[in-house]
């Protein structure tokens, strides 16, 4: 039970780190390619030679291209910051689960070497151990975080919140893990797969790792939702990127997919709500 509880605030920040590296990296060339432009530009005029293609071409032009490049380079703090913010909350947690692992691990060591002299007592549990014992307090945090983890798996959120603050059980449940999860589920559910597919991006690399089908499950479920909608021009270069390269391990689904160019949206709509229930069965 400790492996996952302390390897999913990891993998967590892991993927806030990459995610934000991403984007960090992606803004700054591209104000580094600007700030080159402008320096190319103002460059050429100096030495009488005709300005680059999209040069600004006067000093107001430059000051408002420089305003822009100001613009974004405080933008991009913004999100540097809440990216520094919210990698710090995982570490927290990461801190947190580490240091209840090691105190009870040193706790269980200490009661296995020296619990033999007292196990004939008579006084407290059965088993001779005190319900205030180290072994016995750890049961129970295990519990209440087993009872958490079931809350928020069925979408009690409000309940595994009280339990939470009454346990002190903060950075010690997956709430975020679950809320997104929950997010994912109602915009599907709404016809929406852009949330589903920014998750599979996020967790590409393991998806591919274990030869997941879901991105393309969900790639299915967007292409039926154009066609649902009556947007079959849409529907078909949304199969051209993104269902033709799964022909080989899919080509079933895809084939069925295809089919349903031929259909009504009615009968688009009947068809998705009994592979719902299909599923859910």
């Amino acid at each position: 039970m400790d492996a996952p509880f302390v390897r999913i605030p990891v993998e967590c920040l892991s993927q806030v780190f990459r995610k934000h590296q991403k984007t960090v990296t992606k803004e700054l060339t591209s104000v580094a390619d600007d700030v080159d432009a402008l320096t190319a530009g103002s460059t050429d005029e100096g030495q009488g030679g005709p300005p680059a293609a999209q040069t600004p071409q006067t000093s107001q032009e430059i000051l408002a291209r420089l305003e822009a490049i100001e613009e974004r380079l405080r933008a991009l703090r913004e999100v540097v910051k809440e990216s520094s913010e919210e990698e710090q909350r995982y570490v927290s947690y990461v801190g947190t689960r580490l240091e209840l692992v090691a105190r009870n691990s040193t706790a269980s060591n200490d009661d296995g070497g020296g619990g033999g002299g007292g196990g004939g007592g008579g006084g407290g549990l059965s088993d001779g151990r005190d319900e205030n014992s180290r072994p016995v307090k750890e049961a129970q945090e295990r519990l209440t975080r087993a009872v958490g983890e079931s809350l928020l798996r069925h979408g009690l959120f409000e309940t595994a919140a009280v339990l939470s603050a009454e346990a002190g059980l903060d950075g010690l449940l997956d709430t975020d893990v679950y809320t997104r999860s929950r997010f994912v589920s109602e915009r599907l559910r709404q016809r929406d797969c852009s949330p589903a597919l920014v998750w599979c991006r996020d967790h590409a690399s393991r998806l591919r790792r274990i030869e997941s089908p879901i991105e393309f499950k969900v790639r299915l479920r967007q292409f039926l939702v154009l066609v649902q909608a009556d947007r079959k021009a849409d529907a078909l270069a949304h199969a051209i990127e993104h269902l033709s390269p799964c022909i080989g391990q899919h080509s079933r689904e895809v084939q069925l997919a295809m089919a349903s160019l031929a259909l009504t949206p009615e009968q688009i709509a009947a068809a998705v709500e009994a592979g719902t229930a299909a599923d859910a069965a």
